[in-house]
């Protein structure tokens, strides 16, 4: 059964090999940064750069670059197809957003873009599965999921969007749950079904941030949510609202 995805740096962090006193202070630094839920952690005038030039494939396998979005506000989220815990609720969040937008007429000015962090173990036909079985429409053009070779998945979500994500193996997730059981530490985590990875049986996990990021229609980013399974409808459309309104400014 693969164990419910942990979005808290602070345990995972633990397991991958560095000094033990850098990673004391990593972990409670990122602790304190995750208690902030479904707050945005950015706002219109913060500085978290733009969109990362890429060039990949979405979920039918035809060939997507970031040129295509622009002129549209993107909702970017960043999904492991096998995760049993906080992916689902993200992706049914945004299931939630696109009906919404269609209702108020504006899913035509909104871009749904996914990254597959598992780029080696998921491809196009687990990722179009991934999306049917949480409500969305894999045929749908405003709802695109991309995937490409590792290292091209690695330029776009770590050094493009700022996203940290590491694979680790589910005995070493499973002893620092243990570690954290015993300490008193140990926080439970949802418990999600996943039909695809029921079937896959993979013996992994991708642990990452559970981001959701806006991004206006000239490609900047312009809104962080740290909790992409709990921010609510109400936060999402603000961030669209105002960008929105701020690409219909006139400009100088």
């Amino acid at each position: 059964m693969v164990r419910a995805m942990r979005t808290r740096l602070g345990w995972f962090l633990v397991i991958v090999t560095v000094l033990a006193t850098v990673t004391t202070s990593v972990v409670l630094v990122l602790r304190a940064a995750s208690s902030a839920g479904s707050q945005p952690i950015s706002n219109q005038s913060a500085n978290f750069g733009r969109v990362p030039s890429y060039s990949l494939v979405n979920q039918f396998s035809r060939p997507v670059t970031s040129t295509q979005f622009m002129g549209k506000v993107q909702v970017v989220s960043f999904l492991f197809p096998y995760c049993t815990s906080y992916c689902p609720l993200i992706t049914r969040n945004l299931v939630l957003l696109e009906r919404r937008l269609a209702m108020m007429e504006l899913a035509d000015k909104v871009q749904f873009v996914s990254f597959n962090l598992d780029p080696v173990g998921a491809g196009p036909a687990q990722m179009r599965a991934y999306l049917a079985q949480y409500g969305a429409d894999p045929s749908d053009p405003q709802w695109q999921f991309l995937t490409g070779t590792p290292a091209q998945i690695y330029h776009a979500v770590r050094i493009g969007f700022h996203v940290y994500y590491a694979k680790t193996s589910l005995s070493a997730e499973n002893a620092e749950i243990a570690r954290e059981k015993a300490a008193g530490a140990y926080s439970p985590q949802p418990d999600e079904p996943n039909a695809l990875a029921s079937s896959a049986r993979v013996s992994y996990d991708i642990v990452h941030n559970d981001y959701i990021e806006v991004v206006d229609p000239t490609g900047k980013i312009v809104a962080l949510f740290d909790s992409g399974s709990t921010v609510t409808q109400s936060q999402l459309m603000r961030a669209i609202d105002a960008a929105l309104t701020r690409s219909a400014r006139p400009r100088n």
